[in-house]
């Protein structure tokens, strides 16, 4: 602080809590930002317990504390009380990335194609998923980027290997395309603008304080390149994604709910095209960082 003597400090992940609160204590003058994107709630263990209390006390004298969503805001106030400079702020894409980046040509003759991108888990890519596809070979294809976080119970296999062997199992080799990481974020993002339909599916059995709505950029990230969600059927993703026609939803736990929405968005193919072009220019005039940030500009 002595050397750099910042304006702003923004402050993220629960260990700077500490850190932060000192920061402001002993040097007023810097405007103090800090942001809680990982649920931290009262029923949260938090260890050290010297965190909690700083948290807490950081999110008396910060000035600005900024969450994911309406409901972790609540969450928030509730455990840490009122102090009037708490708001919450979308997770979303500078528009500048998606308005080089070509609308994908109207698909009315190939597969539908899905793409899926992130850390790999049953969450965001359960294996119903693949029971799915298994019935639809000759209608529906899905190429999936990412990165495994994620073991199964025994330790035994990541779950790329998982989703290997039900490539295998169900002989999905044609339908199927496991790239891994793809290093450059250009790169992924290219490749995904091809697609029709983009992944995001959640965990259904999450609270709502730590569903993502508005708290992950991947489902923006798909809109802005162009793509049609398919999101999992919870409350909240129905309410800010379906209900004004910016996707589709299905129970991601049951491969016949997966199967009948795949199959109304494959002989639907035609329309997509006008439907994600919608979902680009929503992120590119409205849903984007830029717009965003002006919540936050006022704080600083």
């Amino acid at each position: 602080m002595l050397i750099w003597r910042p304006d702003v400090v923004y402050a993220s992940e629960k260990l700077v809590c500490p850190i932060a609160y000192l920061i402001k204590k002993f040097f007023g003058r810097i405007k103090l930002i800090y942001f809680e994107p990982i649920f931290l709630g009262s029923d949260v263990e938090i260890q050290p317990k010297l965190v909690r209390e700083y948290r807490k006390k950081l999110a008396a004298i910060a000035d600005l504390c900024m969450l994911p969503n309406e409901p972790r805001l609540e969450k928030f106030i509730e455990d840490v009380g009122d102090h009037g400079n708490a708001i919450f702020v979308y997770n979303l894409p500078r528009h500048q990335e998606f308005e080089e980046i070509p609308m994908r040509e109207q698909n009315t003759k190939e597969k539908l194609k899905l793409f899926c991108f992130g850390c790999l888990g049953p969450d965001k890519l359960p294996l119903k998923l693949f029971e799915a596809l298994e019935k639809l070979k000759d209608e529906v294809e899905l190429v999936i980027a990412g990165i495994d976080r994620y073991r199964d119970p025994e330790g035994k296999y990541s779950y790329s290997q998982l989703i290997q062997n039900e490539i295998k199992k169900r002989s999905l080799e044609n339908n199927v395309n496991l790239v891994g990481l793809i290093k450059k974020r250009s790169d992924l993002l290219e490749q995904c603008s091809k697609a029709d339909v983009g992944l995001a599916f959640t965990g259904k059995s999450f609270r709502p304080e730590f569903r993502t709505e508005g708290g992950s950029q991947r489902p923006f990230e798909y809109m802005g390149l162009g793509l049609v969600l398919l999101v999992t059927d919870l409350n909240e993703w129905e309410d800010f994604f379906v209900k004004d026609g910016y996707g589709y939803s299905c129970d991601s736990e049951s491969s016949e709910s997966i199967k009948d929405v795949l199959l109304e968005l494959y002989q639907k193919k035609d329309e997509l095209y006008e439907q994600g072009k919608s979902n680009k220019e929503k992120i590119l005039s409205e849903w984007n960082y830029s717009n965003e940030f002006k919540k936050v500009e006022k704080y600083i």
